[in-house]
């Protein structure tokens, strides 16, 4: 896998999550299918964020567990996201030592100094213990359709 790629309308959702819960990290599932050498997301799913400190994220596993026993053919958990609200849109030291879920995307939220989210993706290795040395992805934001 080399590239994530949303439509514009999942990434302004994402980036109006990080806003809304700043100065908290924000952070949800992406919902797709593998193609040929990417991910494409079909649905953002946020969450909310059962971290007691600010600095951290948890995914409601009640909401793991409710999409699993949904179990649409045509779409899988390939990732999640998750903000770093005063942070670089990059993975930090806590998610290197911290990492679940290898084999999926990462979309990571940088909002430095509070500023303008930035968004990058990366992938947590298959088979990668912590502490994780995650992989760039090309991020593609398709425009929306006319």
């Amino acid at each position: 896998m080399n590239a994530l790629i949303l439509s514009a309308a999942q990434a302004a959702l994402i980036e109006t999550e990080a806003r809304r819960v700043f100065p908290r990290e924000a952070c949800g599932l992406l919902l797709g299918m593998r193609e040929e050498g990417a991910v494409r997301v079909a649905r953002v799913v946020p969450a909310p964020n059962m971290a007691e400190d600010a600095d951290r994220f948890e995914i409601d596993p009640r909401l793991l567990f409710a999409l699993r026993r949904a179990g649409r053919q045509d779409e899988a958990i390939v990732g999640h996201y998750h903000s770093h609200p005063h942070g670089a849109a990059a993975p930090s030291a806590r998610d290197e030592t911290e990492a679940a879920w290898p084999g999926l995307a990462w979309l990571i939220i940088g909002m430095e100094a509070g500023g303008e989210p930035q968004l990058a993706a990366f992938l947590h290795p298959a088979g990668a213990e912590p502490p994780v040395t995650f992989l760039p992805l090309a991020l593609r934001i398709e425009p929306a359709a006319p």
